[in-house]
């Protein structure tokens, strides 16, 4: 992950080009007119002013450059110096890639190096999906979940009237039950350094300041536990099989901090291997807040969690109805199961924060999570989605989020509902602003039932699908957006969604710009398509009143607007509201000869194939005069 490696937090400023010269080179397009603005996306929070036109040189300006995984290769990928492939150009770059292995495999060169390794290091990574959020947890993970549950009460249960910490014993008759260090309620935050000294078999003092945690840990209602890096280095959570430490505060106060040049580092250990515990079936370390204030500054959380929920890595969870609070700032949540959880909590704020490398999801924030602002962060190659909020989560933020290489997709506003059918708890009145979505496995955005969600100065690029309304959504807003790359659809809005309205849009390069699979009363204004491979609109004869104003449909396709019946028949009538003036049908047929394509496509072959014929001549002039001068010699 080139994207891990930046000087500057997640992001790095890459300023456009002129915008004389821009456009000059690339004429005056919505992504010509994008990259040639001065916008800043410090703007975002004021709205929709810029448009779709300038949003992509906004966010570029402000938060990404070109992957440093590409870098120099640039050139060699026809890459302009924003970051964007020119088409012609990529497109021999990558009809050249096949041939070229070809050509090295007869030379006997391995594929990591020379050209092919080049053109395939720009391939996304994608992680492989280890966990099933839906799925049901073993026996034996549900025994040991039950088991944490019944420790954490017997031991809440011993407290009375303690005011100094203390080691709550085993459950009597509860099979793997272990002691637990009870830090109960006093004026002053607690500090892992004294406990080590006082409860040696808890708490152990390591080289260099660190911490290893031998017995499960708990903040009790009224405590504080404050872990800096300073003092404490590193927290090392003992974490063998069916039995493994955790850190739970109820009702309390939890804050672990560090530095930007000190880093406070939290972690399992395996006491076998000395290493991340990395066996999920039999348990492990985790971080659980209830009703309590948890707060992460410039730490790095990883291998930590096993099953969904409160039990997945680093959870905010609700207790008899009370929030937690709290949230994370310059840290960094990877290798766990889910990178962070919450369920039930309001007012999170998570800023220059990465969720990467997770077993399942990024951040899903679930059940109830309100008022949660997630800015400057990213979330990159997880096992499912980058950022999830699920079921009923309302009146959230994600703004200047980027989300990349996740085996899902990239941020999805979600119903909660696990068949899918209809949208029974739905996540209400949020807001991606200034997100970059790209390269990942199934959408870029995903709005999946709700009411009054919206999108906007935001650039979904290289996805399958890159915004995708489905499940019931209704209300759903699309602004000054753009979409790029898309390998099925630009915008899809399935049936049964309502009221979505999509203004100051722009889509270039995907295989269908927008497709309406039966929605209703959609509103497209001021929408921009260019080179739609396949369509530019295609809609259903289910869908009912859709109104186009201002929409255009640019550049070579096979079809500028489809209304798609029954099987083998298309209306290409384009209706009111639709401009197709720009556009031109892509040449096929008899006559691939006329198809530049097929040429950039046809060219490296042939100089294939070429290469062997031009060795061949030497060879066979040199034998001939050899066969002559054989026969001269034999006739004197």
């Amino acid at each position: 992950g080139g994207h891990d490696g930046r000087a500057q937090g997640p992001f790095r400023a890459s300023p456009p080009p002129a915008a004389a010269a821009h456009r000059e080179a690339h004429g005056d397009t919505p992504w010509a007119r994008a990259h040639s603005t001065g916008a800043s996306a410090a703007d975002a929070d004021a709205g929709p002013r810029g448009g779709a036109a300038e949003i992509e040189c906004a966010i570029r300006e402000a938060c990404w450059s070109t992957p440093p995984r590409l870098g120099i290769l640039s050139s060699v990928l026809g890459q302009e110096p924003d970051g964007q492939h020119t088409s012609q150009t990529a497109g021999l770059a990558r009809a050249l890639a096949g041939p070229a292995i070809a050509v090295m495999a007869t030379c006997g060169l391995t594929p990591s190096t020379g050209l092919a390794g080049t053109v395939g290091s720009v391939q996304p990574t994608t992680a492989v999906f280890q966990g099933d959020p839906e799925g049901e947890p073993t026996p034996l993970q549900a025994q040991l979940r039950a088991r944490d549950k019944a420790q954490v009460t017997a031991a809440l249960q011993g407290i009375s009237a303690r005011d100094a910490p203390f080691l709550a014993p085993a459950v009597a008759g509860l099979p793997g039950s272990t002691p637990v260090l009870v830090l109960a309620a006093r004026p002053e935050p607690y500090r892992l350094p004294p406990l080590a000294a006082q409860f040696p078999q808890a708490v152990w003092s390591m080289p260099a300041g660190s911490i290893r945690l031998g017995l499960p840990l708990l903040v009790a209602p009224g405590a504080a536990l404050t872990i800096d890096s300073a003092e404490t280095p590193s927290i090392l959570l003992d974490s063998g099989p069916l039995n493994y430490s955790t850190i739970i505060a109820v009702r309390a106060t939890l804050r672990f901090s560090g530095t930007a040049a000190r880093p406070l580092i939290l972690s399992s250990r395996d006491p076998a291997t000395q290493a991340a515990d990395a066996t999920l079936a039999d348990g492990r370390a985790y971080i659980r807040a209830s009703e309590t204030r948890m707060d992460f500054d410039h730490v790095t959380a990883s291998g930590l969690g096993y099953l969904i929920g409160e039990t997945s890595g680093v959870a905010w969870m609700a207790r008899e109805g009370a929030p937690s609070t709290g949230g994370a700032r310059d840290s960094t949540f990877s290798g766990n199961y889910f990178g962070a959880y919450s369920s039930g909590a309001a007012g999170l704020n998570f800023t220059r924060t990465r969720f990467t490398d997770n077993a399942v999801y990024g951040f899903d924030p679930h059940t109830d999570t309100t008022g949660t602002v997630i800015e400057d962060s990213l979330a990159a190659r997880n096992g499912r989605h980058g950022l999830i909020f699920s079921r009923a989560c309302s009146n959230n933020v994600i703004r200047r989020f980027e989300s990349f290489d996740n085996g899902g997709s990239g941020i999805v506003i979600d119903d909660g509902n696990d068949d899918g059918d209809t949208a029974t708890q739905g996540s209400d009145n949020n807001q991606v602003v200034a997100a970059h979505t790209h390269d990942n496995k199934a959408a870029g955005i995903v709005i999946e039932g709700g009411t009054g969600n919206s999108v906007g100065q935001s650039l979904a690029q290289a996805n399958p699908v890159g915004i995708w309304v489905k499940n019931g959504a209704t209300g759903t807003r699309v602004t000054a957006t753009a979409v790029r790359g898309s390998d099925q659809t630009g915008i899809r809005l399935e049936g049964g969604t309502a009221s979505t309205t999509a203004t100051d849009v722009a889509i270039e390069q995907s295989t269908v710009g927008i497709a309406d699979q039966g929605a209703r009363a959609t509103t497209l204004t001021d929408v921009r398509i260019v080179d739609a491979a396949a369509a530019g609109v295609t809609v259903s004869p289910d869908t009912r009143q859709l109104t186009l104003t201002d929409v255009s449909v640019a550049g070579e396709g096979k079809r500028a607007y489809a209304l798609i019946g029954p099987p083998g028949t298309t209306d290409d009538t384009p209706p009111e509201g639709l401009r197709t003036d720009e556009w031109s049908a892509a040449r096929t047929g008899l006559h691939p000869g006329l198809s530049a394509d097929f040429w950039v496509q046809l060219i490296p072959w042939l100089l294939v194939l070429a290469i062997p014929a031009l060795l061949w001549l030497p060879i066979r002039w040199r034998w001939r005069r050899r066969l002559r001068a054989m026969h001269g010699e034999a006739g004197k």
